[in-house]
């Protein structure tokens, strides 16, 4: 059962009940650079996590394009309207890419909403040895008086919710070295997490299975090629339900 969910801005939520049964509510923040919400990492992954058990929610955050601070104001607002729904049990959130940025900085601001996430090549750090120049641009526009504060390994101060985390190490989009700035704040703040790392893959591989395929890229192919980057999903599934 599908029911959408409207906020204040033209940018909405995409809200899928497995059952009417009371269970865990998996968020998906989509990337896309803060310029859209990419498709192939938005309803072809919830179906995954309805498969296990989830119910799921999509949020397309960029049909108005709010810029920071706004941005985690519609956060507030849309976790907000989820906590009253009767049944809906935990709140996770699994963001991609710049969508990773919006789920480790909605888990900063908001951690008494979340009981965990899920980060997949998320952009982290506005270092110049890890920045994704657009997702910046794109996040504060003439805002840069905030700059620090979107730059969120500068920003996490206290323990948070348990975090799984995946990035590819020949990743020339999204460095991974902002999987490694996060994870040293984890260790200092006794965070639990999971990172896992692979050798070879490009930028916004989502699942990494023929469903969620590059354009100019056979989907058997594709498949065939990243079949074992596309373990994540069980794995980071697994990390959470032990939460």
């Amino acid at each position: 059962m599908k029911t959408m969910i409207s906020l204040s801005s033209k940018n909405y939520a995409e809200l899928t009940y497995i059952n009417d049964s009371k269970k865990d509510l998996m968020i998906i923040y989509p990337g896309g650079g803060y310029e859209y919400t990419s498709l192939r990492e938005a309803e072809v992954v919830a179906k995954e996590f309805r498969l296990e058990g989830f119910h799921s929610l999509v949020y397309y955050y960029r049909e108005t394009k709010l810029l920071y601070p706004d941005t985690m104001l519609e956060v507030y607002e849309l976790l907000s309207k989820l906590k009253a729904l009767p049944n809906i049990g935990r709140l996770f959130v699994c963001g991609f890419s710049a969508g990773g940025h919006l789920a480790l900085h909605s888990l900063i601001k908001y951690k008494n909403f979340f009981s965990g996430a899920i980060l997949s090549y998320p952009v982290i750090s506005n270092d110049k040895d890890a920045i994704h120049q657009g997702s910046f641009d794109k996040l504060l526009g003439p805002n840069l008086q905030y700059k620090d504060e979107v730059s969120l390994e500068k920003i996490i101060t206290r323990k948070l919710p348990p975090i799984f985390i995946w990035h590819t190490k020949s990743d020339q989009a999204v460095p991974v070295s902002n999987a490694y700035k996060l994870v040293s704040k984890l260790e200092q703040t006794k965070t639990p997490y999971e990172l896992l790392l692979f050798e070879d893959g490009p930028h916004g591989l989502s699942l990494a299975t023929k469903e969620v395929t590059f354009p100019d890229v056979d989907p058997l192919v594709y498949e065939q090629k990243y079949q074992e980057i596309a373990t994540w999903f069980k794995k980071a599934v697994s990390f959470i339900k032990n939460i």
